[in-house]
């Protein structure tokens, strides 16, 4: 029920009439309070003494499954650890957000079902510091602002001794070391640059050859995902050393794409490519965007 005073400027307030404002007032306040707790609820969190609703933190360091109760996730991976979303039916507007704290090892969200985020079925963390935040439509999961924090960034390099390229055939260049690789995305086993977080990367690549026959044609080219994506060549105008380098932006969807060197000469015999120094034979990239 609504409650009216008339008030009159010429007659002050009694000490009763103002116990009974100051009370008045007192259940204004609890009353907007508890109305607060209730349409900021998503039974997440609490409220605090002054009305203030807080969302409620958790920290793991194993897989979990997620539920209505979770909002704030800080996550440690020391191994490669799973955090799994509820189905997003019957949640819309439901959020979280997912922080990678420390562990160097990847964050996997993934979702429930044949449910998506973004239109793929989970988000990788890879970097210390990174956030996914995400919320519900009440059939799939959406991410509500952009997450990378960081740019994947490699160099490797080739000192452990000279590699031999046959004629008229595309090889992959080989190497041996890496000055720097910070998403731990390129494998020296396989040779292959895969980056983990999708985006837009500037790739370099530098292959010196310590000799060519005049006139022979020697290139280099990016593969992605075992085709060629760029080539770059050149034709030696006298018997000696030559290198090649080639440059190129690549997309890549963070999950499958894969990246190589390789190289190619038109020589009459086999040709070797110079291994014995880190800053002749390289491959190199980071993202742009």
């Amino acid at each position: 029920m609504a409650f009216t005073r008339t008030w009159n400027e010429n007659d002050p307030l009694t000490s009763d009439e103002a116990k009974y404002g100051a009370q008045e007032i007192r259940e204004l306040k609890v009353d907007v309070r508890e109305r607060m707790t209730v349409e900021h609820d998503w039974s997440t969190g609490t409220t605090d003494p002054a009305g203030m609703h807080k969302w409620s933190v958790t920290t793991t360091s194993s897989s979990i499954t997620l539920n209505a109760n979770h909002h704030i996730v800080l996550a440690t991976a020391n191994t490669a650890l799973t955090l799994t979303l509820p189905t997003a039916v019957g949640l819309t507007g439901k959020p979280y957000i997912i922080k990678k704290v420390g562990g160097g090892n990847t964050v996997t969200i993934a979702t429930t079902g044949s449910e998506t985020i973004d239109g793929s079925s989970s988000v990788v963390i890879t970097e210390i510091n990174d956030v996914v935040s995400i919320v519900s439509d009440g059939s799939n999961w959406y991410r509500v602002q952009p997450y990378v924090t960081t740019h994947p960034a490699f160099k490797a390099t080739k000192t452990g001794g000279d590699q031999s390229v046959s004629p008229s055939t595309w090889v992959k260049v080989t190497f041996d070391g890496e000055e720097f690789d910070t998403n731990n995305n390129f494998d020296l086993t396989t040779e292959r640059f895969t980056p983990t977080v999708p985006g837009k990367y500037l790739l370099v690549g530098n292959v010196v050859y310590h000799s060519l026959a005049n006139d022979y044609i020697a290139a280099a080219a990016i593969y992605k995902n075992g085709s060629i994506h760029k080539e770059a060549s050149t034709a030696g105008a006298t018997t000696g050393g030559g290198g090649i380098c080639i440059t190129a932006i690549v997309d890549a969807n963070g999950v499958s794409d894969y990246f190589e060197l390789y190289t190619y000469h038109a020589d009459t015999t086999s040709r070797s490519v110079c291994g014995t120094h880190s800053y002749h034979t390289t491959f190199e990239g980071c993202r742009i965007a």
